[in-house]
């Protein structure tokens, strides 16, 4: 499925499916794409721990769970002013995490590498930075 983008788009949980579909992930504040063009996107632990979620998304019997767990964590989101990372992982998993944006690189790689992450997102290079 990764690459299509044909889901129905009446919801912002169905926007943003579309469009992590069509370009593979992104960063979302509220329903609205987040892309400032500069800094690193670094996913943020809720409640002291790594809440994410990761859903397989390999036919269109998936999406129904898929946009459910959008829609949960976009509200749970907002209460928090957090933003969500969305992205498809080399499986067809779709994968959410709550994330931040850190302006500077230095910083952000500690964050994520303390968050054991694997790699955070170089907003100017649209590119991962693997720690």
């Amino acid at each position: 499925m990764q690459g299509c983008a044909f889901i129905s788009a009446s919801t912002d949980a169905g926007r943003i499916l579309n469009l992590t579909l069509a370009n593979g992930g992104g960063t979302f504040s509220g329903s609205r794409t987040f892309d400032p063009g500069f800094g690193y996107i670094v996913a943020f632990p809720v409640n002291g721990r790594r809440d994410g979620a990761r859903i397989p998304l390999r036919t269109s019997a998936d999406v129904p769970d898929a946009i459910s767990h959008i829609e949960t964590m976009l509200e749970l989101a907002g209460e928090d002013g957090l933003m969500l990372g969305t992205w498809m992982d080399d499986n067809g998993d779709l994968v959410i995490d709550y994330v931040e944006h850190v302006g500077d690189r230095g910083l952000a790689m500690l964050k994520g590498s303390l968050r054991e992450q694997v790699a955070i997102w170089d907003c100017a290079k649209k590119e991962s930075i693997y720690l």
